[in-house]
């Protein structure tokens, strides 16, 4: 990987595979329990230092890996902080993904509560019927699935669903969470007329 890194992009290493010395963490304050989403993460010292730290950006421009063994409340606190930045980054896009479909469906299923969302459904019908561009919510599951009947979307999420990327030729995509399969964010590159920017980019069980 650390070859492929410096043949395509050299200026990556220093940010995706910094040395210690590259690294300055900012000094922070823990995040107030009330301001939690899952007011549980507040009793585990770890979990609530991870989201305060990625919440306030503490790291600059270098990523922030969570890792520790099965069980150990990895995707709760994955989970939080994407709530949390979007909480307090406003108008900020973050892209939120897995390796598997099953995985990003559960991201995206433990998200959906918290985030203003609208029914992708009943908005289509409206757009036939009045040609107008209307409000999608904030966060959308993309599936790389040309057809309804090539995947069992689960029923949490069939209100927050849309099948494959041609749509986006036509609509704006302003959702600010997209949650979609690892594999498929190489489909964002090819859309640049949309000009998608995001503030974050965070990766579940890479």
């Amino acid at each position: 990987m650390r070859t492929s890194l410096i043949i395509a992009r050299p200026d990556l290493i220093k940010r995706l595979l910094p040395s210690v010395n590259d690294v300055r963490i900012e000094s922070i304050s823990n995040l107030p329990e009330d301001e939690l989403f899952d007011k549980s993460i507040y009793k585990n010292k770890e979990q609530l230092q991870a989201v305060s730290h990625i919440a306030a950006g503490s790291s600059n421009q270098f990523p922030y890996i969570l890792f520790g063994p099965p069980g150990t409340g990895k995707t709760v606190t994955f989970v939080e902080a994407v709530k949390q930045v979007y909480k307090r980054m406003n108008a900020s896009t973050i892209i939120v993904t897995a390796q598997s479909n099953t995985a990003t469906d559960l991201l995206a299923q433990k998200l959906v509560n918290d985030i203003p969302h609208c029914n992708f459904a009943i908005l289509n019908l409206l757009f036939q019927l009045t040609k107008q561009n209307l409000n999608l919510g904030d966060i959308v599951r993309i599936y790389s699935f040309l057809h309804e009947d090539s995947y069992d979307v689960p029923s949490s999420l069939l209100k927050i669903h849309r099948f494959g990327f041609d749509w986006l030729l036509e609509e704006k995509l302003n959702q600010r969470i997209i949650c979609l399969t690892l594999s498929m964010t190489n489909n964002l590159v090819h859309y640049p007329s949309n000009n998608i920017s995001f503030a974050k980019f965070i990766i579940d069980d890479l």
